[in-house]
């Protein structure tokens, strides 16, 4: 289903495309091979559903998700809706992720050009060269050419990139240190307001309830009150600040999951930069986990004799790419 706000950004706006161009070509391949019309675009349907879920298990998981961790299990029944600390809190990493300018093509208007809008674009598309200004060359962002280095994401430990048109404002009462945030921009204060304020269970109640783990991983610094402490007094410290007592004794979920993601020893949960640390990562893979399970029960039984192993065994964006452009 189209999104209209998938039009504010061309990276969003193709990456949707994407998957529509996947969705009309297997409703074709399902129609070759003898369903009609309405029955090969139902089918079609549920080839991009399972589609999207191998990527999101076999590739979004664990390009986030602390290596190491078991193969996630849904923990949870009921509703596919994600959990509120994982859509409120540890979803919310990847605005500390995103750069603020990319290269979209060799011929491309800048994003920053194109995020402020259209005004001017007729006549830059008459310039030489740039012919082609909204189209994304999609070497600039998965592994397909090694000639070609992709565009990597911040690491998660680096603050929170300048965004674009943010203007929300804290509810009263509610006060955050400025300090907390490394740009003057106020969406830092946004996501840590949300991480509050949205009814999001306890750092210490969510540790309890991932003890199972604990056997497997027992130095993680999640398990106990005293290690966490530390971990969340040592942010602090290293920016120069004093916390407050009710931050050391159980900290926003948002801000322990972006902490914990940041430098340290993968043995006690850190995720290095480049991972979401054990909490983070076991509140979304179990999520996500859940929520494709459910997902996949809503699907009609895969048909044997209309299987499209083409496209059944694509599990990675670049896959997908590769497969619908070359």
């Amino acid at each position: 289903l189209h999104d209209g706000r998938d039009d504010d950004t061309p990276v969003i706006a193709q990456m949707s495309a994407l998957f529509l161009d996947f969705a009309l070509r297997a409703q074709g391949a399902h129609e070759a091979r003898g369903l009609a019309p309405e029955k090969a675009r139902l089918a079609a349907r549920a080839t991009v559903a399972r589609l999207w879920h191998r990527i999101l298990m076999q590739d979004y998981l664990p390009r986030l998700c602390l290596p190491g961790l078991p193969k996630p299990a849904a923990d949870r029944a009921g509703p596919r809706d994600v959990p509120v600390e994982v859509s409120h809190a540890v979803l919310r990493m990847g605005h500390w992720m995103v750069r603020s300018q990319y290269t979209l093509a060799s011929d491309a208007v800048p994003v920053r050009e194109l995020l402020a809008g259209q005004a001017g674009i007729a006549q830059k598309r008459t310039r030489p060269g740039l012919e082609n200004h909204w189209r994304i060359d999609w070497r600039q962002f998965f592994e397909l050419d090694p000639a070609i280095r992709p565009q990597r994401s911040l690491s998660l430990e680096t603050g929170i990139a300048v965004m674009f048109g943010s203007d929300f404002a804290l509810p009263g009462g509610l006060q955050i240190h400025s300090a907390l945030v490394q740009s003057d921009n106020d969406l830092a204060l946004r996501d840590l307001a949300r991480s509050i304020d949205g009814g999001l269970q306890r750092v210490s109640a969510l540790a309890r309830r991932l003890r199972p783990l604990r056997a497997r991983f027992p130095d993680w610094a999640l398990w106990t009150a005293a290690a966490r402490r530390r971990l969340v007094a040592g942010w602090f410290a290293a920016n120069g600040l004093t916390p407050p007592p009710p931050l050391l004794r159980d900290p926003p979920l948002y801000l322990y999951v972006l902490i914990e993601a940041g430098k340290g020893p993968a043995r006690q949960g850190f995720g290095g930069g480049r991972h979401l640390g054990a909490l983070g990562s076991a509140l979304l893979a179990r999520s996500v986990a859940a929520a494709v399970a459910v997902a996949e029960r809503a699907l009609p039984p895969p048909d044997p004799a209309h299987a499209l192993p083409d496209f059944d065994s694509i599990t990675t964006m670049p896959a997908l790419v590769r497969f619908l452009t070359t």
